[in-house]
């Protein structure tokens, strides 16, 4: 994820990047019910963007603005109280306990990522959530503790902590950081058809795991310029009439040097 500083002491602000699976291996299933994973990720420069303030209130809150592009997705997401930003949150104030004034935050979250695609949107914004709070509370965790954390949130959290390509086992809590690309890294063409498929059970028998549609498709020109390609091909005269175009972005590889 990525910090922007605010030196007039304005809320903190996180990006949180979309993520791409190179290679993805289910290689058993585990006794807790998941899956047991081997898989080469890399963060995306497509992201969303998160900023915490102080809470008006006694609760956390959290406001979800979806850009252009998404606005057929608010289905998919859910209700806000739902949301892993806020189960964030709430593990990260028991993480910390006494040692910090952990007050409530309300957050507001700018959707650029496209939900239920597979890009970990949503594991990447409770990953910036539990950053963003503990640095909204001055509070600090150790590594091993911020991974604890983020692997109770959800099994695709730990990977938005490590900063680049990292290699993933286990359910997603194993993590280990690879080299980045050399030189500038690859763009990549992202092709989201027009339906939206749910990921979090753990297998598709399970009735929570159903297709949302998408009911048309994002216009290239509503993407913010990061994840803009040069060209759009255009897939519309290859589909009947009845069918919705899919979106198609591009996006580029974050190098693991920094962010």
């Amino acid at each position: 994820m990525t910090t922007e500083r605010n030196p007039d002491h304005s809320p903190a602000i996180r990006l949180a990047p979309a993520k791409l699976n190179l290679t993805l291996a289910v290689t058993g299933r585990r006794s807790d019910g998941f899956h047991e994973l081997h898989s080469v990720m890399v963060p995306l420069a497509l992201h969303d963007r998160l900023s915490f303030a102080p809470a008006a209130g006694e609760r956390d809150s959290l406001t979800v603005a979806f850009s252009p592009a998404l606005r057929d997705d608010a289905a998919a997401l859910g209700p806000p109280e739902d949301n892993l930003v806020l189960r964030a949150i709430a593990l990260a104030r028991q993480a910390v306990g006494r040692a910090a004034n952990a007050r409530q935050l309300a957050v507001r979250l700018e959707k650029w990522i496209p939900v239920a695609a597979g890009l970990g949107g949503g594991s990447s914004d409770a990953g910036a959530a539990l950053d963003g709070a503990l640095e909204a509370w001055d509070a600090e965790l150790s590594t091993q503790e911020r991974l604890e954390v983020a692997a109770a949130i959800g099994s695709d959290v730990p990977f938005f902590l490590a900063g680049g390509a990292a290699l993933i086992e286990g359910r997603g809590e194993r993590v280990t950081p690879l080299r980045g690309f050399v030189g500038a890294p690859p763009g990549v063409l992202l092709v989201r058809p027009a339906i939206a498929v749910c990921s979090g059970p753990s297998t598709p028998a399970d009735p929570r795991h159903r297709r949302i549609p998408v009911r048309r498709a994002s216009p290239l020109s509503t993407w913010p310029p990061s994840s803009r390609p040069a060209c759009a091909p255009s897939i519309s005269s290859l589909a009947p009439g009845s069918w919705r175009s899919p979106t198609i972005s591009l996006a580029r590889p974050r190098s693991s040097r920094g962010n």
